[in-house]
């Protein structure tokens, strides 16, 4: 979601204690999280799981980097928006990586 990337964008500039969670004044990722079920709280995880770990991979947090790969280890299938997946897996790549340096 938009808010999502803003929050994100938010966490660039601002560089908060964890900058690799989604929490701040434009989107709280757990609270958005526990409202949701079935599909869509699988996508909602898949798109702020590759926020995240794009995060991780600037703020070099190997930790949350593991963490997220594992998560989008179930999303390696295309969806509906081809940018998106090519995000996605471009970051999942770049990580993989980075790791294996």
């Amino acid at each position: 979601s938009f808010s999502s990337v803003r929050q994100l964008v938010l966490n660039l500039q601002k560089s908060p204690a964890n900058p690799t969670e989604l929490k701040g004044d434009a989107f709280d990722e757990e609270s958005v999280l526990g409202t949701l079920e079935g599909n869509s709280l699988r996508t909602s995880r898949r798109d702020t799981s590759t926020l995240r770990l794009f995060l991780a991979l600037i703020f070099w947090d190997e930790e949350c980097m593991i963490n997220m790969l594992e998560i989008l280890s179930d999303f390696a299938e295309p969806d509906v928006s081809t940018s998106r997946t090519h995000f996605r897996l471009f970051v999942i790549g770049l990580a993989g990586f980075e790791m294996g340096r």
